[in-house]
């Protein structure tokens, strides 16, 4: 994949550009429909700039749209907590869907049956002997009243430093 650099001049001779990276543009042969340039994808908005990335990595496996746009946004000379390049970030992975709709499609993947809680100290908590396969296994409070525990010797105790649930 060839990129042209905004500090450059373009392929015709002409000047490379506008603003800041915006300059480098991707020809028709890479994937695109025509030049497209950072500025251009940046005024499609975040949602119609992720779709054509998503388009031309589902036609060629390539995108210089995804290059502009990465480049731009995780320069170093950005910080790494610029909330403008976090969204346009998640906004890439989403990949045309807002960020919340593909949060749900890949939470619906998500078949584990452990809850992932992680506790501070000073939390109550709880063993069950009876379904424990370690005298160290703990598991939350929703967890337990979630399972069956009734006869089971259990009991609850106050976290000291902190813990994990492990259900499941």
């Amino acid at each position: 994949m060839k990129r042209m650099e905004s500090s450059g001049m373009a392929a015709s001779g002409g000047s490379a550009g506008a603003s800041g990276s915006g300059g480098r543009r991707m020809s028709a042969e890479s994937g695109g429909s025509g030049q497209i340039t950072l500025e251009r994808l940046r005024e499609m908005g975040k949602k119609n700039a992720s779709a054509r990335v998503h388009r031309e990595l589902a036609v060629t496996g390539q995108s210089e749209s995804l290059g502009l746009l990465l480049d731009y946004y995780l320069s170093p000379g950005r910080t790494i907590t610029d909330a403008e390049s976090i969204d346009w970030c998640k906004w890439l992975i989403a990949g045309g869907r807002t960020p919340g709709e593909f949060a749900s499609i890949v939470r619906g993947y998500d078949n584990h049956a452990k809850c992932g809680l992680v506790w501070i100290p000073h939390v109550v908590a709880y063993r069950c002997r009876t379904c424990g396969i370690s005298p160290c296994m703990s598991i939350c409070r929703d967890c337990f009243k979630r399972g069956n525990h009734t006869d089971h010797d259990f009991n609850m105790f106050l976290s000291q430093a902190g813990g994990a649930c492990d259900c499941g």
